[in-house]
C-alpha cells in the first residue's frame, strides 16, 4: 500500500534584503514540478509582520503587490519602495533584524498562502547621497527621527 501526503500548507523560504534597497527583483511562478505557469489574472502579495501569527493586522510592517508585466511567462517583478523601509524603521526599529512574511497569491475563486518563513533585514554598507527623515513618530510629538539609508 502506498501512501501519499497532501498539504497546502505553504512552503517554508527565508528571505533576505539590505535594508534601503529598492532594485526591482524577478520571481517566476512555477508548479510542483518546475514548469512555469499562466499567472494571467492573478495577484501576488507579500505581507511582512513581526508576529508569525498575528491576528488582524497587529505588527504589520508592510505589503506589496507584485508587478506582473506579461502572465504568460509567471514572471512576479517586485520593488521595496522607501515608504516600505520607513515603516521596517517605525514598526520593527533599526535593522538588522528578522520579521515574517507569507506570500499570497490572489484569484478570482480564492486566496492561497504559497511561501512564509523569516524576512531578514541586514544593514547596508554604501550610503546613498541622502537622508530620509522621518516626522513625529507618535502623533503630534514632533519629534522627528533621521534613518540613513
Amino acid at each position: 500500500m502506498t501512501t501519499t501526503t497532501f498539504s497546502m500548507c505553504p512552503e517554508t523560504e527565508n528571505l533576505c534584503f539590505a535594508f534601503g534597497d529598492t532594485e526591482i527583483w524577478t520571481r517566476t511562478m512555477k508548479d510542483s514540478a518546475g514548469n512555469v505557469i499562466d499567472i494571467t489574472g492573478r495577484t501576488y502579495r507579500l505581507t511582512v509582520s513581526t508576529d508569525p501569527n498575528p491576528v488582524g493586522t497587529a505588527g504589520m510592517i508592510f505589503s506589496i503587490e507584485a508587478t506582473i508585466p506579461t502572465g504568460t511567462d509567471g514572471v512576479t517583478q517586485w520593488q521595496f519602495s522607501d515608504a516600505d523601509w520607513l515603516a521596517w524603521v517605525a514598526v520593527a526599529g533599526q535593522p538588522p533584524g528578522t520579521a515574517f512574511y507569507d506570500l499570497q497569491q490572489i484569484t478570482a475563486t480564492g486566496r492561497r498562502s504559497l511561501r512564509k518563513g523569516d524576512f531578514q533585514v541586514v544593514m547596508d554598507i554604501t550610503k546613498p547621497d541622502r537622508l530620509i527623515h522621518v516626522a513625529a513618530i507618535g502623533a503630534g510629538t514632533g519629534v522627528a527621527t533621521t534613518v540613513v539609508t
